[in-house]
């Protein structure tokens, strides 16, 4: 039996749909936000950056500026802070970095590189 990835090629739109949902659900939603970092989203992610098909994933990168952005600027201990850390440890500066390296031209990402 051939063992599938979750970025293979026929994937591709479904992933970038799925990511889209993703985004749009946690806009402004701690809620939802620390529901999607409990199903490990933030593993999906790097693993998905550090794959090959990452340029067909536009909406990847939107998803983690949305996870990274806290919902309501007055609270001062956001879980986002949490969520940034978590994200840091598992590698998210290199792989970002290494996508800019690799040529990959989305608004969202080069944000995210920079913060």
């Amino acid at each position: 039996m051939q063992q599938t990835t979750v970025y293979n090629e026929g994937y591709s739109v479904i992933l970038n749909s799925g990511f889209s949902v993703v985004a749009a659900a946690a806009t402004g939603n701690e809620i939802l936000k620390e529901s999607f970092m409990d199903l490990k989203i933030d593993e999906l992610i790097i693993q998905l950056l550090r794959g090959q098909h990452k340029r067909s994933i536009n909406s990847l990168f939107d998803v983690i500026r949305i996870l990274l952005t806290p919902a309501d600027n007055r609270v001062v201990a956001s879980q986002v802070f949490g969520y940034a850390r978590k994200f840091a440890k598992i590698g998210i500066a290199e792989a970002l970095v290494d996508a800019l390296h690799e040529g990959l031209s989305s608004p969202s990402l080069v944000k995210q590189a920079l913060l």
